[in-house]
């Protein structure tokens, strides 16, 4: 700014420009929320824009500045005000987040309190719901959770939605039950596993042993041909294989790893009082704190219907697919 005359117009113009970027910042991150929040957009927004400008330009004009070196002066006070404005929009950004988190649960909440069949006929607006909280990773209570998971066992496959419902859900659910938030990680076929082998005494003099092989912080792909050319000798060659804090990705296509979906025994093990649906089964990969990213479509493969019901019986922090030792 030059030390001659203050050019007050363009003062007005520049902090306008830079109190609404910030506003139309917040906005634009907003605008696909309904109307349980729009109120917010509708007239907080807009007094928060009249507000800040009115403040900043209040400092301006009463200010009085000469030609001997206020203007740095001027130009700190405008500085920090314009700081205290994006303070305060982030504040609201904050409060709506957790508006967001609030109407999501209450929905679920309001979804599950239905008779089985107007819960099934609205289904679909699950996803909405199971989608936002996966997204800011919200916590939602376990008992809704363990409702949740009862009732889409219950309802029945035919109900609209049903398939991608459940998707939704098992991916929200591991996300929620991770020590660990989501990464860029590399492939499990490109990392070098843990080894160890574990020894059995038996009744006899004979000994047994397992060649153990974990794959720790990776990404696995259940239906890449690259995976499974690369899992399968391992699982055929008898190793005991499990993964840990990975992300395991089905986007529905064909399973190119060699499980055994039909031997789905899940059963419910109660401990203190809390049901932990495990699954009973010897030869299986076990996938330790890992998040799942399920994708299905409306009408999946018998295979994606058997994977994704397998993975929704199961509740516990270790995950298991049962595996076949032979082609």
């Amino acid at each position: 700014m030059s030390s001659g005359k203050m050019d007050w117009d363009k003062v007005r113009t520049t902090v306008r420009a830079e109190v609404e970027a910030q506003v139309s910042a917040a906005l634009k991150q907003q605008s696909s929320e309904g109307n349980t929040i729009r109120w917010m957009k509708d007239w907080q927004l807009p007094a928060i824009v009249v507000g800040c400008v009115a403040v900043v330009l209040g400092i301006l004009l009463t200010q009085s500045y000469d030609r001997n070196g206020k203007q740095e002066h001027f130009q700190g006070e405008v500085g920090a005000t314009l700081t205290r404005v994006k303070e305060n929009i982030q504040g609201l950004q904050n409060d709506v987040s957790s508006i967001k988190d609030e109407v999501a649960t209450l929905k679920l909440q309001i979804a599950l309190s239905q008779p089985i069949a107007q819960f099934k006929s609205h289904l679909s607006e699950l996803r909405p719901s199971l989608a936002l909280v996966q997204q800011q990773r919200s916590k939602i209570p376990p008992a809704i959770m363990s409702d949740l998971q009862s009732k889409l066992r219950t309802v029945g496959t035919d109900a609209p939605s049903y398939w991608p419902v459940v998707a939704d859900f098992v991916s929200y659910r591991s996300v929620s039950a991770a020590s660990w938030a989501i990464k860029t990680l590399p492939n499990c076929r490109d990392t070098k596993p843990s080894a160890t082998t574990l020894n059995f005494n038996t009744r006899d003099t004979a000994k047994l042993a397992a060649n153990m092989l974990g794959y720790h912080d990776c990404r696995l792909a259940i239906d890449s041909t690259l995976d499974g050319a690369w899992l399968n000798p391992l699982i055929f060659d008898n190793k005991v294989i499990f993964f840990k804090r990975c992300v395991v990705v089905y986007n529905g296509g064909s399973i190119e790893i060699k499980l055994d979906l039909a031997k789905n025994r899940v059963v419910d093990a109660v401990r203190q009082g809390v049901h932990a649906m495990t699954l009973s089964v010897d030869n299986a990969l076990t996938f330790d704190d890992c998040i799942f990213e399920v994708s299905v479509e409306q009408s999946p493969s018998d295979q994606a219907k058997q994977l994704t019901a397998f993975l929704l019986a199961q509740n516990t922090g270790t995950i298991a697919l049962p595996i076949r030792k032979a082609g």
